[in-house]
């Protein structure tokens, strides 16, 4: 039964953690499916073994679930970043943007109330206010 302590050490190593009970509750769960196969099956120690440890699956089956879950967890993380960068370029924009209509407004148009200046602002105000629609729609998203 060494073969099946190796494995479930393997097992556990790969995918970082030293939990003791789990890997002891494990041992035993292959322990009795060998024990199984022995007594069922009649298959020699060796081929009950080999079997186990076959119809269990090796650490690839289980790590690679754990890899496209961090992958997940990175993309997630680059999309949040991208649209929070997004919307801090659209609000220095917007600003710039106001400032600049405002100031055309009291040097060209020589109006004390800015009619035209508030309304192309609230007009370039939708752009990042749509932005920061989508990235608290993102983090609302547990995927």
């Amino acid at each position: 039964m060494k073969a099946i302590d190796k494995f479930v050490d393997r097992l556990f190593k790969a995918h970082g953690t030293q939990n003791k009970d789990d890997a002891d509750k494990l041992k035993e769960m292959l322990y009795e499916k060998v024990d199984d196969l022995m007594r069922e099956e009649s298959l020699s120690e060796e081929d009950a073994i080999e079997r186990t440890i076959q119809e269990f699956g090796d650490e690839a089956d289980y790590s690679a679930a754990s890899l496209e879950k961090a992958r997940r967890v990175h993309e997630r993380v680059k999309t949040l970043k991208h649209y929070q960068n997004d919307l801090l370029f659209a609000g220095i924009a917007t600003a710039i943007i106001a400032a600049m209509v405002f100031i055309a407004n009291l040097v060209f148009l020589e109006a004390w109330f800015p009619w035209l200046a508030i309304i192309i602002t609230l007009g370039v105000l939708f752009w990042p206010l749509s932005l920061l629609y989508k990235l608290l729609n993102k983090r609302g998203d547990r995927s």
